[in-house]
């Protein structure tokens, strides 16, 4: 459970990304982390890699974190415990596009694909397919991207990987 602090900056950071991306005149904002690259600069992401970050940490925030937002995020963490079968694939399809659309209105999710990935040694393992138009009315930019979500219900964690 995040503190209070921790809770009210990534309140503050959700927020704050979402101005940026409404605020599209022409180009779609940067995203900072609080990292550093291999330059020693503030890391950074622009565009695309923007919304497929802003979606993923969409998918992993637990409703009520935010009390002012207490429908914000999905918590995908929770569904690795449950049959994943069509409905469960639907009713997953249907919280990513309405989070997209409550939270991050300057995104427009054109496709979502939703998948489960299994083989012989893949279990707990979604695949989500994006086509994405970036800017609301006026987009400027349109993409796709995949996010590969692998669980480990031992531990709770759920591994992401975007691929462009």
């Amino acid at each position: 459970m995040l503190k209070s602090n921790e809770s009210v900056l990534l309140g503050n950071y959700f927020n704050e990304a979402n101005v940026l991306i409404k605020n599209t005149a022409n180009e779609l904002k940067k995203e900072y982390f609080f990292e550093l690259d291999d330059f020693n600069q503030t890391k950074n992401v622009e565009g695309l890699e923007t919304v497929a970050n802003l979606i993923k940490n969409l998918l992993f925030l637990e409703k009520n974190t935010y009390p002012d937002s207490p429908n914000m995020g999905i918590g995908i963490q929770n569904f690795q415990f449950e049959l994943l079968n069509d409905s469960t694939i639907e009713k997953i399809r249907q919280e990513i596009m309405e989070q997209v659309d409550t939270y991050l209105d300057s995104v427009f999710i054109k496709t979502l694909l939703v998948k489960k990935i299994t083989n012989n040694t893949i279990r707990n393992t979604l695949g989500l397919g994006f086509e994405v138009t970036i800017g609301g009315n006026n987009p400027i930019s349109e993409g796709q991207f995949f996010l590969i979500l692998q669980g480990k219900p031992d531990t709770r964690e759920v591994l992401s990987q975007i691929l462009f």
